[in-house]
């Protein structure tokens, strides 16, 4: 037995790797997208179409930063300081989508990126 192969049995051993699926995803099915605003260039239209056909059965979440604000206020308020002094849409959008997807979970996609196939 190599070493490699010594710790994963002692990881065996001491932690329980038994796993059940169950009928509820691990990951709920949102999927969630932010912008700026709600005036979304016409360019990213045609995604964001593609997203909701690809996944008919997962909810679709369009988010603006001001959106993002009143979930930080209202659940994460002692992080709405810190938010509202991000000095430009970059910083608050790379924050947003961390408090978006810790609080209602489901799976974060930038404007700009296209669907290949589904995730389920």
């Amino acid at each position: 037995m190599n070493e490699a192969e010594q710790y994963t049995a002692l990881d065996k051993e001491q932690y329980n790797f038994d796993f059940t699926p169950n009928d509820s995803p691990i990951i709920p099915h949102i999927i969630h997208q932010m912008w700026n605003n709600k005036t979304i260039p016409q360019v990213f239209h045609a995604w964001m179409q593609r997203w909701s056909q690809m996944h008919p059965a997962w909810q679709h979440w369009f988010w603006t930063l001001d959106d993002v604000r009143v979930l930080i206020r209202d659940q994460y308020p002692e992080y709405l300081e810190l938010y509202d002094g991000y000095p430009t849409h970059i910083h608050k959008a790379d924050a947003a989508r961390l408090f978006v997807i810790h609080h209602y979970g489901g799976v974060y996609v930038d404007l700009d990126t296209v669907p290949l196939k589904p995730f389920d």
